[in-house]
């Protein structure tokens, strides 16, 4: 008898511990049917694993972010578009990791709060990352409105994205029905292909624009930028296609902690890309014998720097001449006009005109180049995006 009812005694209290334990790990807006999704020991140490390389890949994103951050403020005084980009994204990325992480190891609670903060920072992630692809792509581009329809472009899409997936990732990962779920699980492997080929083709038109216009027209050393960006983009790609991979896991959790990982990845690629874009600007300008400046007086050597360029490249033809008409004028008395320049009692006008002979390909490199040499600083960082 007494032992039936420590039994029952020992029973009520684990039913009792057990239900304020999923009281406690239930939050805002979590069904009553709602299915853990922390890891097994073997999948934990995989996230573990993954976690330790998304912070060591943010130290060196931030320690480069920093530098360029610092030289673009010592110069203009204040902070670029292209530097709070850089910023946002890194925070958002690490945000996303650090949220994860504490999520996956049942430190913090399921609840719509936390899913709401991961959503978050996945939309600054994903819009800042492609506006700065599109930002480096835009600096090519020589027409306002056309890199301005780019952006835009750009805006739009990952906005589709964006929304349409949140409507239907938050009620997946609140496990509102089945039925959104496999919703979910398709469309959102879906939008990942849409953001792999933006991703890809805003890369390809950045290689097509610096071989067209700057190798092709003799500017070699271009061509250590084209073949870091190539390989960057099958790099880039090849882990977008990672990441789609592993939502296809049995264990889905490790996509929470692999995606911070690919878009750290990416701002790393770009942060180095635009010191590589530097540098090779700096060497032309150093070919073609521009000195190195900042302030006002680097302003005057880029303008002498896109003369010496045109000089190089361009066939110029000054023709200065002046007229004189006179009303009225025989043959005779224009025979015995006063030498030119002195003073007459007729009508005197002088026209000053200049023509000038250009060769239209010559002008579209080397407005590229200066394009290139302007929005990037001699040290590594960008200057100016338009």
């Amino acid at each position: 008898m007494d032992t039936a009812r420590l039994v029952d005694g020992f029973a009520s209290a684990e039913t009792s511990l057990s239900t304020r334990t999923s009281e406690r790990q239930g939050g805002f807006l979590i069904p009553p049917w709602y299915r853990s999704e922390q890891p097994d020991a073997n999948t934990n140490k995989l996230v573990c694993l993954i976690y330790g390389f998304t912070l060591a890949l943010a130290g060196f994103s931030a320690a480069k972010a920093s530098k360029q951050s610092w030289r673009s403020y010592q110069r203009n005084k204040f902070w670029n578009a292209y530097i709070i980009m850089i910023w946002a994204e890194w925070f958002s990325s690490v945000g996303i990791s650090i949220t994860s992480f504490l999520f996956l190891q049942g430190i913090v609670p399921p609840s719509f709060w936390t899913f709401f903060i991961i959503l978050i920072f996945w939309l600054v992630q994903m819009h800042c990352i492609l506006q700065i692809i599109a930002n480096r792509l835009s600096v090519l581009i020589l027409h306002p409105q056309e890199s301005r329809r780019l952006k835009l472009a750009v805006f739009s899409i990952v906005t589709f994205i964006t929304v349409t997936v949140s409507c239907t990732w938050m009620p997946a990962r609140l496990q509102i029905s089945e039925s959104i779920i496999r919703v979910n699980n398709i469309w959102d492997r879906a939008s990942k292909g849409i953001f792999v080929a933006v991703d890809a083709a805003l890369n390809i038109a950045f290689l097509i624009i610096v071989y067209r216009s700057l190798i092709a027209a003799g500017l070699k050393q271009y061509w250590i930028l084209f073949r870091f960006n190539s390989c960057m983009v099958l790099v880039s790609i090849l882990l977008d296609i990672t990441l789609i991979g592993a939502m296809s896991l049995p264990s889905s959790v490790v996509y929470f902690q692999f995606n911070p990982l690919v878009f750290l990845t990416k701002l790393y690629i770009e942060l180095n890309l635009a010191e590589l874009i530097a540098r090779v600007v700096h060497s032309s300008n150093v070919m073609i014998g521009v000195p190195r400046a900042t302030g006002p007086k680097r302003r005057r050597d880029i303008d002498n720097a896109t003369m010496i360029y045109s000089n190089h490249h361009h066939r110029h033809h000054q023709i200065m001449s002046r007229c004189e008409e006179h009303e009225g004028e025989t043959a005779a008395q224009m025979r015995g006009r006063k030498p030119f320049g002195q003073p007459d009692d007729g009508i005197l006008r002088t026209v000053e005109f200049q023509v000038l002979i250009e060769d239209r390909t010559a002008a579209m490199i080397g407005e590229t180049d200066d394009a290139l040499r302007y929005a990037f600083d001699f040290d590594g960082e960008v200057a100016r995006f338009r």
